[in-house]
């Protein structure tokens, strides 16, 4: 399977039957123009899929499709070694999520300087 997300909307794709399986409006979005900005998805090792939409960085669950806002006004994210969950927010401020085994990460900031 396939897992893609264009401007606000996450869609699970079969590639051998062409065909999208299950798609979800995570944010709202007006296509007035053109807006290239990148997304990124990525799996977990607990189990989620984390990525980036209309500017919020945002953890789903692939079985319930339940998902949660970790922030909002955010660009790009990556992921360390760890698996802490890093983001760049109001491009001043850089937070760090770290998924819990409890089920309720933990969010840290820092500012940047220069």
């Amino acid at each position: 399977m396939l897992w893609g997300i264009t401007s606000g909307c996450l869609f699970k794709f079969d590639p051998q039957t062409c065909r999208t399986l299950r798609s979800i409006r995570l944010y709202p979005y007006e296509w007035g123009s053109i807006y290239l900005k990148p997304h990124g998805l990525h799996f977990h090792q607990d189990g989620y899929l984390y990525g980036t939409a209309v500017d919020n960085v945002f953890r789903l669950d692939p079985q319930t499709w339940e998902y949660e806002t970790l922030a909002a006004r955010t660009s790009l994210f990556a992921q360390d070694g760890a698996g802490n969950v890093y983001m760049t927010k109001e491009r001043q401020i850089v937070c760090r999520y770290e998924p819990q085994p409890e089920d309720a990460g933990k969010m840290t900031t820092a500012e940047l300087n220069g």
